[in-house]
């Protein structure tokens, strides 16, 4: 094995359950640095210097700011589709928090987004116009400046892919089509609702020791397969 050490893992408290699995999928246990002497203590006057430099550098180069964008919506993205997600859930996550933590100047444009996360984010406390924020490599800027232009007589940014023409449907059919539609956002709008009914008052369920032991044969066959091990067919058996 490697040298020993140690590394911080820092947990939601929707993701505890994570600590049980790894300890019998991986043999790690995890211990809780709180019950230790050690102290990790960030001041409000600490955290508002760090995003202060944070922001600043994104406004002085896009390429940063678009860096900081991207960052933050791959982590998303990695985090939906971990092996662990029955247990690790996206929509757990208090996603203004983290966007705060990556010291963004504003929330990316994703449907994850809710309200409650928009509350959660810190960003900067002046008004920002985002149009303005330079490249400080030249020649991108001077792109991006001919493309802001053209965007403000034609309304479309030019680097966007235009729709391709659909054919027209008749008068009839369209008219049918939209009723269909109405009927079908009615029966979609019902049962959102008697589903939120039913999950009233109902707490988090817990993941049982079964569940866990399922998702860590699972997560093996999975590195099996992918270190071709096993075969698809295998795996699917």
């Amino acid at each position: 094995g490697g040298a020993a050490g140690c590394s911080l893992l820092p947990l939601l408290p929707t993701e505890d359950t994570y600590i049980p699995f790894i300890k019998t999928n991986q043999m790690v246990e995890l211990k809780d640095w709180r019950k230790s002497k050690d102290e990790i203590k960030i001041s409000e006057k600490l955290r508002d210097k760090v995003l202060t430099i944070l922001h600043n550098q994104q406004k002085k180069d896009r390429a940063i700011f678009d860096k900081g964008q991207r960052a933050f919506v791959s982590h998303m993205r990695a985090y939906s589709k971990h092996e662990c997600n029955l247990l690790l859930q996206l929509k757990e996550l208090p996603l203004g928090h983290i966007a705060t933590s990556y010291g963004l100047l504003k929330l990316p444009l994703m449907p994850e987004i809710k309200p409650e996360h928009k509350l959660q984010f810190i960003g900067p406390k002046e008004e920002i116009d985002f149009n303005s924020i330079p490249y400080s490599d030249k020649q991108k800027e001077q792109s991006r400046l001919q493309k802001l232009e053209e965007y403000k007589k034609t309304g479309v940014w030019p680097s966007k892919k235009k729709k391709k023409m659909v054919q027209t449907t008749p008068w009839e059919n369209a008219k049918q089509n939209k009723e269909d539609k109405k009927l079908r956002k009615k029966k979609r709008k019902e049962s959102k609702q008697n589903n939120a009914d039913g999950k009233k008052g109902k707490k988090r369920k817990a993941v049982t020791q079964e569940e866990l032991d399922e998702l860590a044969k699972d997560v093996a066959l999975m590195k099996k397969l992918k270190k071709r091990k096993i075969t698809q067919e295998q795996f699917d058996q």
